[in-house]
């Protein structure tokens, strides 16, 4: 089927990186009423969040390597769940921090 409605934004809190171990929040915005919205990461799922003000968050804590990637949303109608926006543009997550084994470089 055809998407309904457009597609929302998307945006990282704090944007660019985030450090190992550390958090981020995904923002997903619409312009829709009665919307639930879904954070996708390839084949991971996020719990559907609904919005506050149009903009539904994702918060992702103790940041691990794996949670590096791509991540996109979209929204559906709560009352008519097969009614869904395309999806955002996709947003690229860059976890950095010490890579395996690179902790003890330098050090004689």
């Amino acid at each position: 089927a055809e998407p309904s409605y457009p597609k929302p934004n998307i945006s990282l809190s704090p944007s660019g990186e985030v450090s190992l171990g550390g958090a981020v929040t995904v923002r997903c915005r619409g312009q829709r009423r009665g919307m639930r919205f879904v954070l996708n990461k390839e084949r991971r799922h996020f719990t559907p969040m609904d919005p506050v003000r149009f903009r539904a968050l994702f918060r992702i804590s103790n940041v691990s390597r794996e949670d590096g990637g791509s991540y996109s949303c979209y929204y559906y109608n709560r009352s008519e769940p097969l009614a869904v926006s395309y999806p955002s543009d996709p947003l690229e997550l860059v976890v950095r921090g010490p890579s395996p084994g690179s902790a003890q470089a330098g050090a004689e």
